[in-house]
């Protein structure tokens, strides 16, 4: 079964097939790849192609990129992102973030997004950054609601609010940026 989806490129349109995201180029310096664990460089990316379950996409340098889902997310993957694509299909969105900045828009459906420390649950508009040399995740909720949870702590952030876990060990959120800090909790031991 296939599909017409709206394209971000002016005058086109991109056949989606089930379980496949647009992948649209903004800046060069994008790759598909098997896999951000693994370390194998891929083909670059030049303008826009289509990303299934069980591909990567890296940005290096100044690489941003657009991946469009089935109409309902939208994610922007920023410089020296590298992102595992888990799991595309109606039920659930999910993506592996292994180092760098993302943007996420969704209306109504949920992305869960994991970092190496953190499982990270989103519906609305939400900024997402993965330090991985720190091991710290930092959300940021401009629009809806983010769960950001890791080995024994779980902090709801809701919009004008971000929430950021620090090497497994503390969780904090706040109001905005530089507001008020509503409150940490520390992972035991």
């Amino acid at each position: 079964m296939l599909w017409l989806s709206e394209s971000a490129v002016a005058g086109s349109a991109v056949f989606q097939v089930p379980d496949t995201a647009d992948l649209q180029v903004i800046v060069d310096a994008v790759v598909l790849q098997p896999s951000c664990e693994l370390g194998v460089r891929g083909q670059a990316v030049s303008s826009q192609q289509a990303v299934r379950t069980g591909q990567a996409i890296a940005s290096d340098g100044l690489g941003r990129a657009r991946l469009r889902f089935d109409g309902s997310m939208a994610a922007t993957l920023y410089r020296d992102t590298c992102l595992d694509v888990a799991a595309l299909n109606s039920a659930a969105t999910r993506l592996r973030l292994f180092e760098g900045t993302l943007s996420v828009e969704t209306t109504g459906a949920t992305l869960i997004l994991d970092t190496p420390e953190t499982r990270i649950s989103a519906v609305g508009t939400v900024f997402i950054h993965y330090d991985a040399l720190k091991k710290a995740t930092w959300v940021i909720v401009k629009r809806g609601e983010a769960t950001v949870s890791n080995a024994s702590v779980e902090v709801t952030a809701a919009a004008g609010q971000q929430t950021w876990v620090e090497s497994n060990q503390r969780q904090c959120r706040q109001r905005r940026p530089g507001g008020t800090l509503l409150d940490c909790a520390s992972s035991p031991g």
